[in-house]
């Protein structure tokens, strides 16, 4: 009885079927994949409000007492507010898809007294041309790299509120961070898709297998 259980399961053509239908597999992720991040290419840009930090108590007796200026100009409600943008998709963003060269215009509601620092991340990428017109920040037409990080520290006069205007083509532009929006990344979503195919090919090769599985086992058992 041992040997004849050990026919079928012990066997070379049973472990020769497994291995072939995980290489299958293997073989129809990898596909699967390649095809859907060539198919589609995505750029995506975020955009946030990360800090908002108000100088001034909202008591009214201390706003009487104190006085925040910044060369020379009083600020009647002075705010340090930081702005992110993220290029978090698979390609980079490029100068061409900001329609007619418009510009990337961020409107924070509030007077912008001064841009304090620009950082970009990684640093060897080269920041962003920003110009201050009242309320806004406008972005000008530039290169971004996929994974690009843009912060850009302000100093406001009011209460800041975030909105954007822009014209890029081909750019899913989202409010909110990469990892605080609940949206799926690119590698998310081609994980989703494999996870389908994987599924659905395991399913017709369970199929395939059932029956040769049940036979030798209803076989088997047979001779207990």
């Amino acid at each position: 009885m041992t040997l004849i259980a050990a026919e079928w399961y012990e066997s070379g053509s049973f472990y020769t079927f497994v291995v072939g239908s995980l290489l299958t597999v293997a073989v129809g992720v990898l596909a699967a994949w390649a095809a859907l991040r060539a198919a589609n290419p995505r750029c995506r840009l975020f955009y946030a409000m990360t800090t908002d930090q108000r100088l001034l108590n909202d008591a009214e007796a201390v706003r009487n007492r104190l006085v925040v200026s910044y060369e020379g100009e009083d600020l009647h409600d002075p705010h340090l507010v930081q702005l992110q943008l993220v290029s978090d998709g698979s390609r980079d963003i490029l100068d061409q898809q900001f329609a007619d060269a418009e510009p990337f215009v961020l409107d924070v509601s509030a007077t912008v007294v001064a841009v304090l620092d620009v950082e970009s991340r990684p640093a060897a990428l080269r920041r962003p041309r920003l110009d201050v017109d009242g309320t806004t920040l406008r972005m000008r037409p530039g290169h971004l790299s996929r994974k690009q990080e843009i912060s850009v520290s302000l100093l406001v006069n009011g209460e800041p509120k975030l909105e954007v205007e822009h014209s890029l083509v081909n750019v899913d532009v989202r409010q909110g961070t990469p990892r605080g929006t609940g949206v799926r990344s690119g590698l998310a979503e081609v994980a989703w898709c494999v996870g389908a195919v994987v599924a659905f090919v395991g399913f017709l090769i369970l199929l395939r297998g059932a029956g040769i599985v049940l036979d030798k086992l209803f076989t088997w058992l047979g001779f207990l």
